[in-house]
């Protein structure tokens, strides 16, 4: 899908002139149904038009070249739901969805190579859980990027970046979340998408007998 590079222009299947700086996206109703909408902005926290749905903030180079996009997509909430007495998501931005998504980031498929697509789902022994962080009366607990490996767990020492959990339990399920302490845990389910009572679900991880991960499903709500 193209952009037209003129202010004010939908967002059609080509695109004229040169685009560069920084431009929202949103959809508008102009009376003949809803369309997509591309205009440029002096700043990356515009405000939006009334009775639109705001999308995205995109910042583009000199050439043309995407360099930033902002999920500007609404929450539709106000505060952050508790997910236990006291305990809650640490989210900046309540209004914004993309608060909730980045909050222990669950990893996609991804692509390894140009041959390969990204939907196949290829077994591997280790992926990150992304940083996130919690409100437990009143305090705030971050828990930064975590490795979590179904081999051996590298040394302490071994990569500073990260925190690495232990081994997932190979031919079994495993299930992450974050306790009403503020903790991150596992735990072998019991019963695939049945999680502890008072924690924060965060994703299941399946490993087959040879160790390797065949499944990742991100159980985090959406709270829309």
């Amino acid at each position: 899908m193209g952009i037209s590079a003129d202010d004010g222009a939908l967002v059609g299947f080509g695109q004229t002139g040169t685009i560069n700086g920084i431009y929202q996206l949103y959809i508008q109703d102009n009376g003949a149904g809803p369309n997509w909408v591309f205009v440029g902005v002096t700043n990356l926290t515009p405000t939006f038009p009334t009775n639109t749905i705001p999308v995205a903030v995109i910042v583009y180079d000199g050439v043309g070249r995407i360099s930033q996009v902002i999920d500007y997509r609404s929450s539709y909430l106000s505060s952050v739901p508790t997910y236990a007495t006291g305990a809650s998501e640490n989210i900046a931005s309540p209004t914004l969805r993309s608060g909730f998504v980045n909050n222990f980031y669950v990893p996609r498929q991804t692509a390894i190579s140009a041959q390969i697509p990204p939907d196949v789902n290829l077994p591997y022994s280790s992926f990150a859980l992304g940083a996130g962080s919690v409100v437990i009366s009143g305090n705030v607990i971050t828990i930064p990027t975590t490795v979590f490996t179904s081999t051996t767990v590298p040394p302490v020492n071994g990569n500073p970046i990260y925190n690495y959990y232990g081994s997932l339990k190979p031919g079994q399920i495993t299930q992450i979340y974050v306790t009403s302490t503020g903790a991150l845990a596992t735990q072998t389910a019991v019963t695939s998408g049945v999680f502890p009572a008072n924690v924060l679900a965060v994703a299941e991880i399946t490993v087959d007998s040879a160790s390797l991960i065949r499944n990742i499903f991100d159980w985090r709500p959406s709270y829309i």
